[in-house]
């Protein structure tokens, strides 16, 4: 699991670069968390963002599909609470720069 949490900081640090190089109106983040919230609204937002409309053939293949939260914290539930602290240690600046809670807590934001 460790590894996995390697993993998710160097995929931040990309997107860190990747936004510094883009300009910021044509950079839109989209949270894995936030689909699972709100799909709709999300999903509304990033046809908008790519100057797509919403339109009845997407909504016909968009309402076949159900986002399930139940794996949202599932690593809570995978891992004891000593692999839980060696990646919270490992990730708490990340954890804090996006202004999530301590992996212990629970992930909000």
């Amino acid at each position: 699991m460790l590894l996995a949490g390697l993993g998710w900081k160097l995929l931040l640090d990309a997107f860190e670069a990747a936004r510094a190089a883009i300009p910021p109106a044509q950079w839109l983040e989209v949270r894995y968390e936030d689909i699972l919230a709100d799909p709709r609204s999300q999903v509304t937002a990033m046809l908008e963002f790519l100057g797509l409309r919403w339109t009845p053939k997407f909504e016909a293949g968009f309402s076949r599909y159900t986002f399930a939260t139940g794996r949202r914290e599932a690593f809570r539930r995978d891992l004891n609470p000593g692999q839980l602290a060696l990646l919270e240690n490992s990730l708490a600046e990340y954890l804090q720069c996006y202004g999530y809670a301590a992996l212990g807590a629970g992930m909000q934001r």
